[in-house]
C-alpha cells in the first residue's frame, strides 16, 4: 500500500493547450517550483515561453502558439 502525501503547495492538474503538447513526462502532481515544457503542433509557432511553473498550487506562465 502506498500513501501519497500532497502538500498544499503542489499542483495536481496540468493545464492543456489546444495547439501544443507536453514535452516532459506527465506526473500525478508537481511540487511548487517545478516547471513543465510544451512544444507546438505542426504548422504553429511559439510566441513566448514554452514553460509554465507550479507556484504554491497554481500554474504560472503563459504559453502562446499561433498558426
Amino acid at each position: 500500500m502506498h500513501i501519497l502525501f500532497l502538500s498544499g503547495t503542489n499542483c495536481v492538474n496540468l493545464p492543456t493547450f489546444e495547439d501544443a503538447v507536453l514535452i516532459d513526462r506527465e506526473k500525478d502532481f508537481y511540487r511548487s517550483g517545478e516547471q513543465v515544457a510544451f512544444k507546438c503542433l505542426s504548422y504553429y509557432q511559439l510566441d513566448g515561453s514554452n514553460t509554465i511553473q507550479c507556484i504554491k498550487s497554481k500554474w504560472i506562465g503563459r504559453t502562446a502558439y499561433r498558426g
